[in-house]
């Protein structure tokens, strides 16, 4: 386990990732700065997210998303921090209790278009998939409705008769 001393900025400390304002970079790895985003001043809104299924780590500057940050991060325990750097600073934070800035129903949607786009594009043979259906099928003992698949079938898309006759005949002998 890693302890950050507070003292110094949240930033500099390893497996860190931060969006300085003052200069519109993003930080990383004690202290590492990119360009990324524009800068912020007070009563502008910042969002942090975490994309669970890329890994990835982004930020909204007043509801607009600013791309990728991070990309592609391990998985470990993230802890929300800020740093303030004077006197006087203040934030408030709201970690889901109120509504975003950012839309956050629509991120979530357009990430679902195009996962199913991927999906719809992503070439497949259909003699793979009809060989998937057909060991589900076997496996789980739906006989009649394998048969019912396989009758269906192109002749040259079955090559499994032999497999299902010694499958049937494994079945009948057990039970």
């Amino acid at each position: 386990m890693e302890w950050v001393v507070l003292n110094p900025p949240v930033w500099l400390a390893s497996s860190s990732y931060g969006y300085i304002g003052e200069e519109g970079k993003k930080m990383y790895d004690r202290g590492k700065a990119v360009d990324y985003g524009s800068t912020f001043v007070v009563g502008d809104v910042i969002g942090c997210g975490l994309h669970f299924g890329t890994q990835d780590v982004f930020f909204t500057h007043n509801g607009k998303f600013l791309g990728v940050a991070f990309a592609r991060v391990s998985f470990q325990p993230y802890f929300p921090t800020i740093s303030l750097h004077t006197s006087g600073e203040r934030v408030s934070v709201n970690f889901g209790t109120g509504p975003f800035r950012f839309n956050l129903e629509a991120f979530v949607d357009e990430e679902k278009r195009k996962t199913i786009q991927a999906v719809q594009v992503t070439p497949f043979e259909v003699t793979s998939v009809t060989t998937l259906i057909q060991e589900y099928l076997l496996h789980c003992g739906f006989d009649q409705t394998y048969q019912a698949f396989a009758r269906n079938l192109p002749s040259e898309a079955s090559p499994w008769d032999q497999q299902y006759t010694t499958t049937l005949a494994f079945r009948k002998s057990t039970l």
